[in-house]
């Protein structure tokens, strides 16, 4: 999953709990991926359409793809969070904790079978990614139906410049999501990665932006 990740994040943030603090939550896993590639811990290859929708083919990313790294991931945030957020209580704690095991969810469904149990372990994936369509229109219905929701939770508080904030969001994802998935195979992985933690941390900061359009603004 690519952009489908942060429609849960939309969905649930809260008065107290800032778009962006969700946004990086259900990204925790993926930041962990990317350094853990670029150290030489786990590993993918450049395979021209190993799946519908990218050209990485998984040779071992059990280390930040498992389930059991999932849970555990779940368990710190919750805690991290608790300590550090005091304000959002111990019910945005656990939100937050949900929303960084939710990425392991939604990657269960968009990808082959690649994601261990536990490192080395069996591994599974419903193959959402197999399907170049399909794959398209969930990431981008997550996105933008999460994204509208927010909006609609939040009526209240929005000014004149957060709709077209949310909208310039949703338009800048969209276009990602469609260059991402039809551009062509990199010549290696470590170049075929390198812009993916920006994006991630461009969409973040779109969501910072949007968190201050709103009145009594959360940051």
């Amino acid at each position: 999953m690519f952009i489908g990740h942060f429609g849960p994040a939309s969905f649930f943030a809260r008065r107290a709990l800032p778009l962006w603090h969700c946004f990086l939550a259900v990204q925790v896993i993926d930041y962990i991926f990317f350094a853990l590639i670029f150290l030489g811990f786990e590993h993918v290859e450049i395979l021209p359409d190993a799946t519908a929708v990218n050209h990485f083919h998984t040779i071992h990313i059990g280390y930040s793809h498992s389930l059991l790294s999932a849970v555990l991931l779940s368990v710190l945030a919750f805690f991290a969070y608790q300590r550090t957020n005091p304000a959002a209580g111990r019910s945005g704690a656990l939100l937050i904790g949900a929303l960084v095991f939710s990425h392991w969810l939604l990657d269960l469904v968009a990808h082959l079978p690649d994601l261990p149990l536990w490192p080395h372990g069996p591994v599974v994936g419903l193959g959402l990614w197999a399907f170049f369509w399909p794959s398209i229109l969930v990431e981008s219905a997550l996105f933008s139906v999460g994204a509208l929701v927010f909006f609609a939770l939040n009526r209240d508080r929005a000014t004149r410049w957060t709709l077209p904030a949310i909208l310039l969001l949703i338009g800048v994802a969209l276009a990602l999501v469609w260059v991402g998935f039809t551009g062509a195979a990199p010549r290696d992985v470590q170049s075929g990665l390198a812009a993916a933690p920006l994006v991630l941390l461009m969409l973040t900061g779109l969501a910072y932006l949007i968190d201050r359009t709103l009145k009594a603004a959360i940051r």
